[in-house]
């Protein structure tokens, strides 16, 4: 997985985020399954200072609770042209595409995935997105995909031992609990 100077990392929801499976009930009662380890990776990344983008094709009150929950700053529900919202979101922030990872799963994810810098697919994504991916995970979507792109291309930028530190500084006294090697 090569990277540079990734500042912004974008994702498809349904079938990444989540397992791709939509339960609706008779009474319109919806729900989805998100993976409470990709939601710690994403606070990571927003607390490192990278911008965390969420795209979707569909709409749902579930997926904007998720996203306020874990204070993802954009959030992008019933996106027909995916690559069309990040390239307005780039030029909001004066990058480009050499700044984007992007992870995805279908075909609606082909033309940010061909555009990125990093192009990630996870693990349960159709052919086509495997074959245009840098990098395909072990997980599948909704089972940790994002957290294992996460970590990987944290440790590759050099800043796991950031990250560990989030978590390692202090425990309630206010003593160290220990140090990152």
């Amino acid at each position: 997985m090569a990277s540079g100077k990734i500042r912004l990392i974008a994702m498809d929801v349904d079938g990444v985020l989540t397992d791709g499976r939509i339960i609706i009930g008779t009474d319109g009662f919806e729900a989805k399954c998100f993976n409470a380890q990709d939601g710690l990776g994403l606070s990571i990344l927003l607390k490192l200072g990278y911008q965390v983008v969420w795209v979707t094709g569909r709409s749902s009150v579930i997926v904007e609770r998720r996203a306020s929950e874990l204070h993802i700053p954009y959030l992008f529900q019933g996106v027909v042209n995916k690559a069309q919202v990040i390239e307005n979101l780039l030029a909001e922030f004066n990058l480009g595409w050499e700044n984007v990872l992007y992870i995805g799963d279908d075909l609606n994810d082909l033309i940010p995935l061909r555009k990125s810098a990093l192009s990630c697919a996870v693990n349960n994504a159709c052919l086509e997105v495997k074959q245009h991916a840098d990098f395909v995970t072990k997980a599948y979507g909704g089972a940790g995909a994002v957290r294992e792109i996460i970590e990987l291309f944290l440790k590759r930028e050099k800043r796991w031992p950031e990250a560990l530190a989030l978590y390692l500084r202090a425990n309630p006294d206010g003593q160290s609990k220990g140090e990152i090697q």
